[in-house]
């Protein structure tokens, strides 16, 4: 196995004499142990500071108590459970996430296997039964090739070990992209878009769902609405980051 690898290590190292390997988010050319993105860049990636409010993210003072919610959430209710989201969107984690959506690196979600590591420790002792990715709308899925969301979901999965399904959970029409929106038409856009398939899997069922970013959340709390409208138990989130 050793030899294995140091004989890899010198193909690599060979093929990089001819065609070098640069960093996606700043350029620099990437040592023979980096990939993707160099250790620099790896290293400016901004992690939320704990507390976070538990249900949109945001940072909260350093003397919040565990699960206290921000100003805005307690006023209202959401239809998930609870939201985990690690990285701040912005430097890096935003290059590489516009990188995979919008000019089809979907390989670069590897690089957040390492990063997610740590930040989901909570998450592994929520009881969960399987994992659900936002999903995209037909023309949407055509165009871009792949759902980003799903293939975050695989990587959370392989970290907690369980199941993902994209069986279950569909998007029944397109909508305009929430990004374009305000936070008031962002909920109206979304209301009545998804659909559950075989909902005999989600009665009783401790649903964790997956997105990649989240802003207001109006995506996921319509995604929970559905799933809890048809008898799921507990729907908890994760995001990959949030914007300010």
């Amino acid at each position: 196995m050793r030899l294995k690898k140091e004989m890899s290590r010198y193909i690599e190292a060979f093929i990089r004499l001819f065609y070098p390997a640069y960093c996606h988010v700043c350029g620099r050319q990437l040592n023979l142990d980096e990939w993707a993105v160099c250790g620099r860049c790896l290293t400016k990636v901004k992690h939320l500071k704990k507390p976070l409010c538990r249900r949109c993210g945001l940072e909260l003072p350093p003397y919040a108590r565990k699960g206290w919610l921000c100003n805005r959430c307690r006023g209202r209710k959401t239809a998930y459970d609870r939201l985990w989201v690690p990285f701040a969107y912005e430097g890096a984690v935003q290059t590489m996430l516009r990188a995979i959506k919008f000019r089809k690196k979907r390989g670069l979600i590897r690089v957040f296997r390492p990063l997610l590591e740590g930040s989901i420790v909570e998450l592994r002792k929520e009881r969960i039964d399987f994992i659900i990715p936002v999903p995209l709308d037909g023309k949407r899925k055509r165009i871009r090739e792949f759902n980003q969301s799903a293939l975050l979901a695989k990587e959370a999965g392989r970290l907690i070990e369980k199941p993902v399904r994209e069986d279950i959970l569909r998007k029944k029409r397109h909508t305009e992209p929430q990004s374009i929106l305000s936070r008031q038409k962002r909920f109206a856009n979304v209301r009545d878009a998804f659909g559950v398939l075989r909902p005999s899997l989600v009665k009783g069922k401790d649903i964790l769902l997956v997105d990649d970013i989240i802003t207001t959340g109006s995506t996921v709390n319509e995604c929970a609405r559905i799933l809890k409208g048809c008898g799921a138990k507990n729907v908890h989130v994760l995001a990959l980051a949030r914007t300010n």
